[in-house]
């Protein structure tokens, strides 16, 4: 049998599953055009374009989970500073296109992306990169490129990535993949928009339905997963799902706590009426009536917080009943269920030190590192989304070169990077310049630009050999162990006495002389 080219694959179906009409073998191996097929199960349930199976609450699937998240969002004050703070640290990041190949034409290309980055409609780092780094927080997210044909650094009309426009998850429908998931040609859409043309109404402003499904061809999306497993196209819910329960909780105490506050907290009035007093004082019944209800009316007034204080008559009075909640329980399911937040957040530093939690700056450190680290992920996701050749939810770079004809081998495509996040390196470094230069390590050229070029600062030939010729022999500042020659000494004979050490009986050279000589006794 002939061995399939680059470009070609074997496909083998398979009758191997209940209902297919057997466990029998593969059938004949069938060449294809789409690469190398797979013949093995993804394991991710796939029907009619929805995924089942992996969400096991009902309420929490679908375009139900994206309503969800959005609600978590926008009503909680901790979560909204988790993905505030998340999203300030995507957005800290610098970006810029390298050249696939260091040649002419290889930084055309990178200096043909630059401008194109540079001309987009919303600017990347700023509007765009906020949207799509949201694929973290409930498990994916995808834009469809939209292109413009503008000229380019060479004077020639070419296409460019105008920008990537955003699709909210609970806009999506279904996932459009005819072989059971395992390949992604499109996905579909609910448009639930009123606009002319929209579906909602026609241009005479007409209503006609209620929504439309559009649909996108794969090809044309920057799709970005969080969790992607087997065919899990939706992710496995973002950073946002594991948090579902102590937010859930958290809501209800904070109801509780409100309504019991409400009906508990303030003080029930009691009007005690003296009737046989005010007879006595020549009330008629029905002045005395009058009397009551005027007091009634004025603890209602009181109790719904339009007075400051109730007038009456000398022969009523009043006092209070209740008014004695604690909430301290509630209070504490609350700070409770936000530590478990900004946890599940990736954030825990943003607890330490409040209410009644403790933290050392080490173990803050430590904790902002790991958080750094995870953004960092997060960003090469997406860059390694862009890059790459034209495919199924990504290579915007192989669809642009494509589209301006240039048919060259894929290590020549320019490719998007960032080169780390944004930190106060300047306050973080000049408390190590003491000891650096203490040792000695600033002697060198190469660290002590590195550290400049860190600090923001612009240095100077002559500032770079003023630094190191005002620097220290190290061995003269601070003993650096096995260095010198009093760090390593020489090794000495069995028994012999070294440098402060007391002589050895039997065999020791150099005895000391407050050693009282041995005696036997008889």
């Amino acid at each position: 049998m002939q061995l399939p080219g680059p470009r070609q694959a074997l496909a083998y179906g398979s009758t191997g599953f209940p209902g297919a009409g057997g466990y029998g073998p593969p059938t004949t191996p069938t060449l294809t055009s789409a690469g190398y097929a797979r013949s093995s199960a993804t394991g991710t349930r796939f029907s009619g374009g929805i995924i089942t199976g992996i969400e096991t609450n009902p309420d929490l699937t679908g375009r139900q989970w994206s309503r969800v998240a959005r609600e978590m969002q926008r009503t909680d004050p901790v979560i909204r500073i988790c993905v505030e703070g998340y999203l300030q640290t995507v957005r800290s990041a610098t970006w810029k296109w390298e050249a696939g190949e260091d040649s002419p034409q290889g930084r055309f290309y990178r200096d043909f992306f630059t401008d194109m980055w540079g001309r987009m409609r919303y600017g990347w780092q700023d509007q765009q990169l906020s949207y799509l780094a949201r694929y973290a927080l409930t498990g994916f997210r995808y834009a469809e490129q939209i292109d413009v044909v503008r000229r380019g650094i060479d004077g020639e009309l070419r296409t460019m990535v105008d920008f990537f426009a955003d699709c909210e998850p609970e806009s999506h429908w279904l996932w459009v993949a005819p072989d059971g998931g395992r390949t992604l040609t499109a996905v579909e859409q609910i448009d639930e928009s009123s606009y002319p043309g929209s579906g909602g109404i026609d241009v005479h402003g007409n209503p006609v339905s209620t929504s439309t499904t559009p649909r996108t061809e794969a090809n044309r999306l920057l799709l970005l997963i969080h969790g992607f497993t087997g065919s899990n196209w939706g992710g496995d819910g973002g950073l946002l799902r594991p948090i579902y329960g102590a937010w859930k909780d958290k809501s209800d105490a904070a109801n509780i706590q409100a309504a019991a506050l409400r009906r508990f907290g303030m003080p029930t009035p009691h009007v005690k009426t003296n009737q046989m007093g005010m007879a006595e004082a020549g009330y008629t019944p029905d002045q005395i009536k009058l009397a009551r209800e005027a007091a009634a009316g004025s603890a209602r007034i009181w109790k719904a917080g339009g007075e400051t204080f109730i007038e009456s008559d000398s022969n009523i009075e009043f006092d209070f009943i209740g008014g004695e909640f604690d909430a301290s329980n509630f209070n504490d399911t609350i700070r409770q269920r936000n530590d478990e937040i900004v946890m599940g957040m990736l954030q825990p530093f943003l607890g330490m030190g409040t209410g009644d939690s403790t933290g050392s700056r080490a173990l803050s450190t430590q904790s902002s590192t790991h958080f750094a680290v995870w953004v960092t992920n997060v960003l090469d996701n997406i860059a390694s989304s862009i890059n790459g050749e034209d495919r199924a939810g990504g290579g915007m770079v192989g669809r642009i070169m494509a589209s301006n004809g240039w048919n060259v081998p894929d290590s020549m495509f320019p490719r998007l990077v960032h080169t780390g996040l944004k930190t106060d390196d300047f306050n973080e470094l000049a408390g190590m310049i003491a000891s650096w230069k203490a040792t000695g390590l600033l002697r060198s050229e190469a660290l002590t630009r590195a550290m400049a070029t860190r600090m923001d600062i612009d240095l100077t030939p002559d500032d770079v050999k003023a630094i190191a010729e005002d620097t220290g022999d190290p061995l003269e500042n601070v003993s650096i162990q096995g260095s010198r020659k009093q760090d390593n000494p020489p090794a000495q004979p069995a028994g012999a006495a070294g440098p402060g050490r007391p002589g050895l009986e039997g065999g020791a050279e150099n005895p000391t002389p407050d050693r009282k000589p041995r005696t036997e006794s008889v």
